[in-house]
């Protein structure tokens, strides 16, 4: 509600720089596609509840912002799907021959499990453009292969996390790095079907695939961590560092999210896609291979047909490496203003743009109604669209982790009254 009319939060009219930046002010300009939860807490102001921000990007342009609402809802409905499925779940599988082993059956209901299989697939494109003759890269590869045939061993390849460099700060968590790697098998039994190389001397086969290791493997590598089509791979890996830190202080205390995790109830955060259609796709692809490499031969023009690896992504085992508060002092100096102002408004500070919100328990005697603590958004002179889908971005994450709170509160109370 940009105006402030009906029932909606009053805007500011001439709103002051938040700590650590200046407000966001117009909301055009902002890149919604690289929204990720960074900061979290298990408390706010001392009550049960959530404070939170997401991070994300501006665009330099200053043009229509879109995805917001999209974005920030992936974001929250992965949280509440790690949270409720238990680790061993968070993988999945591509390989022609294991159709009956995509994904696991609850973690295959879900978006982010959607995400993971997407990236896998994602991955093996990537992959596959890297190699490309009228690529620099595919050039210099495809000129450095040895062998008539320039065979390598077509190897399985999955995603994993790196640990991932946090801030624990008493009841609040600072996701500052989300690394990822991409692995490459080394075991025969890692092989890809019809992708041997009995014809050629084994020590050329050999040489042929470090040269894959080193030349291609990082540029896949830089693509799954950086590149726009792994974002919602990113963005859920924010979400998956997050949860597990829930995950871990619930082990020592019990916090709101206790009767969540490991229920293995993820009703409330369902998708409707289907895991075999992804699978068909890559089975598609990997029969009907498209050409990679190219180069000249005593014969004429040959083409040799490289299909793409079977792999996985698996966020089973998450760790958090604590950078320290010294090195968080020195290293991100305005982050603690900035990651708590987004509860008065939208912080900016050089290309990031920081929102956020809460949700809050009232008096513990009284544990109903949820109190809901929304961004209050900056006045707009003319409503646009696009801002309206920032609204939006905002106000999903409240009222999922609003109803969440007041589901577990009640359950709370009906377990006290002995109902």
């Amino acid at each position: 509600d940009i105006e402030g009319e009906q029932g909606g939060p009053n805007p500011v009219e001439n709103p002051t720089p938040q700590p650590g930046g200046t407000p966001a002010g117009d909301l055009g300009g902002i890149d919604f596609t690289s929204l990720e939860l960074r900061y979290v807490t298990d408390s706010v102001n001392g009550n049960p509840g959530t404070r939170y921000a997401f991070r994300t990007g501006s665009l330099s342009d200053g043009g229509p912002s879109f995805g917001g609402r999209r974005n920030a809802a992936m974001a929250t409905d992965a949280l509440n799907v790690w949270l409720a499925l238990t680790p061993e779940k968070f993988w999945v599988n591509l390989k022609p021959t294991e159709p009956d082993r995509i994904i696991d059956p609850a973690f295959g209901r879900t978006q982010a499990g959607q995400v993971l299989l997407e990236a896998d697939l994602e991955m093996k494109e990537a992959s596959g453009r890297l190699q490309r003759s009228e690529t620099e890269l595919g050039r210099k590869f495809t000129d450095a292969l040895q062998g008539e045939t320039k065979c390598f061993l077509g190897r399985r390849q999955w995603i994993e996390p790196l640990p991932a460099s946090v801030r624990e700060d008493g009841d609040q968590l600072y996701i500052l790095q989300i690394p990822l790697t991409v692995q490459l098998g080394k075991d025969d039994s890692d092989v890809s079907p019809g992708q041997e190389c009995p014809d050629q001397d084994p020590a050329i086969t050999t040489s042929n695939g470090e040269l894959y290791d080193t030349m291609i493997m990082p540029a896949v590598t830089e693509a799954v961590n950086h590149d726009p089509a792994f974002a919602d791979l990113r963005r859920v890996y924010a979400s998956r560092v997050a949860a597990e830190w829930y995950r871990k202080r619930n082990a020592i205390k019990p916090n709101q999210y206790a009767n969540q995790i490991d229920s293995n109830n993820v009703d409330k955060w369902t998708a409707d896609w289907d895991p075999r259609a992804v699978f068909d796709r890559y089975v598609t692809s990997f029969n009907n291979k498209k050409p990679t490499l190219s180069w000249q031969t005593k014969v004429g023009d040959i083409t040799w047909t490289h299909g793409r690896t079977w792999g996985g992504v698996d966020f089973s085992k998450v760790e958090l490496n604590d950078v320290g508060a010294e090195k968080f002092a020195q290293d991100y100096p305005e982050l603690t203003a900035v990651a708590r102002a987004p509860l008065a408004g939208t912080t900016a500070v050089q290309d990031q743009i920081w929102l956020g919100g809460a949700t809050v328990v009232g008096d513990p005697a009284q544990l109903w109604p949820m109190q809901v603590t929304p961004w209050t958004p900056f006045r707009i002179p003319t409503p646009a669209p696009q801002r309206v889908l920032f609204y939006l971005a905002i106000l999903t994450p409240v009222a999922v982790w609003g109803a969440v709170g007041g589901t577990l509160i009640w359950r709370r109370r009906r377990a006290g009254r002995g109902i």
